[in-house]
């Protein structure tokens, strides 16, 4: 998980409810040119009410964490040994000649030749 924090700004969203709360409760108690007056009062003092609450809450800047999934790659280099026979040198004589010769798989103590015949040009 990676950790990221921010800034939050939830004062200045409760200063905005508090504005809107204080207007309504303002509104409530004036009348006629009053009930203006006292919205507007309202307003301004439920706004200074709910910063001076969110500052006073959270004292010096306020930061918020949030936590979510982060895939993380990596490339890892491995070497390693193992022994594995390629094939097999065989050394056979032929009417008293050595031949060497490379085969895939064991011919054990005998091995089968083919002989091919062509004229000399």
């Amino acid at each position: 998980y990676y950790t990221v924090a921010r800034r939050s700004y939830g004062a200045a969203g409760r200063t905005l409810v508090g504005a809107v709360v204080g207007g309504v409760v303002g509104h409530q108690f004036g009348s006629g040119r009053g009930n203006d007056a006292a919205t507007v009062a309202g307003s301004l003092l439920g706004a200074a009410i709910a910063n001076d609450v969110a500052r006073h809450r959270h004292a010096g800047p306020a930061y918020e964490q949030h936590s979510r999934p982060v895939r993380r790659c990596e490339t890892r280099y491995e070497q390693h040994q193992e022994e594995r026979i390629d094939g097999y040198d065989v050394v056979y004589r032929y009417k008293g000649q050595k031949y060497t010769t490379r085969m895939p798989y064991d011919p054990g103590r005998k091995i089968r030749i083919r002989i091919d015949i062509r004229p000399v040009a």
